[in-house]
């Protein structure tokens, strides 16, 4: 990871955090702890509000899918308004494909953000599908994989308790 005053250091130094947008509270913990077991600094941001949607809007051109507005805006958030600490290298998570969707695009884009900004120690952390999303290793691909179905387990497991409990409410709590 190169930093804005040109000093390079590896992914997993205390001084490097890395950001993931919100793919779902079950997702996004789960993907968090993989890199976190990887010793990478690695912060879940939360799933996006009114505030963020707002403020992906006024970064963006509202041309695109609002999947990428949402990112745009989390992140921005937590580099202006939240907990992003000025003496770290902040790299924001955000996957690549070559695939139909604009997903290829997002990394760019919010590249682009970071430069006209000027977000001091501000980066994009890419992995693509060219090599399925392996580029942090084998192992970490598993424990990827591994995590996409117990997330997936657990949001059908809350759905059905949003629909069928009694108690909604006290359901969903224990979760």
């Amino acid at each position: 990871v190169k930093a804005s005053d040109g000093k390079h250091y590896d992914i997993r130094d205390p001084k490097v955090e890395l950001v993931l947008p919100s793919m779902g509270r079950y997702g996004t913990e789960a993907l968090a702890a993989i890199f976190r077991s990887l010793g990478v600094n690695t912060i879940a941001l939360p799933v996006a509000d009114k505030e963020v949607l707002s403020l992906g809007k006024k970064n963006s051109s509202c041309k695109e899918c609002v999947p990428y507005i949402v990112t745009t805006g989390s992140f921005l958030q937590y580099v202006w308004e939240k907990k992003a600490d000025p003496d770290k290298i902040t790299l924001f998570f955000m996957a690549t494909s070559d695939g139909p969707c604009r997903l290829g695009q997002y990394c760019r884009a919010i590249a682009q953000n970071i430069e006209n900004l000027k977000i001091p120690n501000a980066a994009v952390f890419t992995l693509t599908d060219k090599n399925g999303y392996g580029g942090m290793g084998a192992a970490s691909l598993l424990k990827g994989w591994q995590s996409i179905i117990v997330s997936d387990v657990f949001s059908d497991i809350r759905s059905m308790l949003a629909v069928a409990a009694r108690d909604k409410e006290q359901a969903l709590s224990t979760l």
